[in-house]
């Protein structure tokens, strides 16, 4: 190391100093960026699954409406659309993210509190630069999808009657819309994790070549100082000889005197 203290390079220590902040802060983003995608994978799911149970609800209420089918029949129909609608409730009611439900508003889990607003949509922060700056910043809106989202009279629909007016088209009309927020939702959530990989690469290149200039400011040269040991070792090596040849020569001297 070329710096071991501050007196070894004093603007080099605060300039160091500065940069690895930089580097662990990008390098806690890269965790974020990954956090990112792994929620967006678990909102993911979840939303196809609640689409596959939207779609068997619609589909039973189009095949109701046949005359076609016996009270019976639609008995059946009714006790497999309830099945559909329980099962979409249970989906967005146990989601979960480390500890965080977010598919449901902050009265439906006991102890859950979700930074919510008026659209039913919960916010979730994520940072992904090096600083605290609202600029490195990215929100993700998740909607609530939950029975109570789409009106508690979903749950009132009587399929064993062909006719039930009003509530059959104005169910109708939820289930459409769940279905639109589930596409559009799914669709976003997709493009964004795509451009998470593409922050976690950015940010990845920038620690490093972050870590390079900091590893010039702190680090030896490592040619410099491989040729002062080299210099040094030839020096010892040099007066390791002539103390030698001074030996050898004062033994030269002796031997003619005693001849």
């Amino acid at each position: 190391m070329r710096i071991n203290s501050a007196r070894d390079d004093v603007a080099g220590v605060s300039i160091s100093s500065r940069l690895q902040s930089e580097i662990r802060g990008m390098n806690q983003s890269i965790r974020n960026a990954l956090d990112v995608i792994a929620f967006l994978d678990v909102i993911d799911t979840a939303y196809a699954a609640m689409e596959e149970t939207m779609q068997g609800a619609r589909e039973l209420l189009i095949q109701a409406k046949s005359d076609t089918y016996s009270d019976a029949d639609r008995k059946l129909m009714q006790a497999e659309y309830d099945g559909y609608m329980a099962e979409f409730d249970k989906i967005g009611k146990r989601t979960s993210y480390a500890g965080e439900y977010p598919l449901v508003g902050e009265d439906e889990v006991v102890g859950v509190t979700l930074n919510g607003d008026p659209y039913g949509r919960n916010m979730y922060s994520f940072q992904l630069g090096p600083g605290g700056s609202s600029n490195h910043a990215i929100v993700v809106p998740v909607y609530e999808m939950h029975v109570a989202i789409l009106g508690h009279n979903t749950r009132l629909l009587d399929l064993s009657n062909p006719l039930t007016g009003s509530l059959d088209w104005w169910i109708e009309n939820r289930i459409d819309w769940a279905l639109q927020t589930l596409r559009i939702s799914r669709s976003a959530y997709g493009s964004l994790s795509n451009a998470m990989d593409h922050v976690v690469s950015n940010l990845a290149n920038q620690s490093m070549n972050l870590a390079v200039s900091q590893s010039k400011i702190n680090g030896a040269d490592f040619a410099l100082e491989t040729t002062n040991l080299a210099k040094q070792q030839i020096m010892v090596q040099a007066g390791t000889a002539m103390l030698a040849q001074a030996n050898a020569s004062k033994s030269s001297v002796l031997a003619l005197l005693q001849a």
